[in-house]
């Protein structure tokens, strides 16, 4: 046996609390930040260099429909056009892996209202879409 096989991390271990507050229903969740280059031409120099001007956060998750957080935290502010800002945190903790990684994201701003879906004998997901503009990572996984 592959000692390592079972560090590898299990996904069922994820948490994800939005506000303070624990999300027990999550089912899927990604956050990732883009790096935004521009180009950076060099005289006499047929390579291509760039250099870093920015970056962009976004993410989705998938919550299993069992309330309805999402309205109650967005619609009023949509409708009087305010913005809702949130706070997320993400753990990661599978006991075997050795370790955990923890994400904080803030200023996260949701991309849409998912007013209501449903299909007939399918468990019911909330999909959403978000981005945000600052994240501190407080642990990670060592080697």
């Amino acid at each position: 046996m592959n000692p390592i096989a079972d560090r590898v991390i299990n996904g069922s271990h994820g948490k994800l609390w939005i506000d303070g507050n624990l999300v027990a229903e999550i089912q899927n969740f990604d956050a990732q930040v883009e790096i935004q280059y521009a180009d950076v031409n060099i005289a006499n120099d047929g390579a291509a260099y760039r250099k870093q001007v920015g970056w962009t956060g976004s993410g989705t998750m998938a919550i299993n429909h069992v309330y309805s957080r999402q309205i109650n935290k967005l619609a009023k502010a949509i409708k009087s056009g305010k913005t809702v800002r949130s706070t997320v945190v993400g753990m990661l903790a599978d006991p075997d892996s050795g370790g955990r990684e923890t994400i904080t994201l803030r200023d996260v701003t949701f991309n849409g209202l998912q007013l209501l879906k449903f299909e007939q004998k399918t468990i019911t997901t909330e999909d959403i879409g978000f981005s945000f503009s600052d994240y501190d990572i407080q642990d990670t996984i060592n080697t």
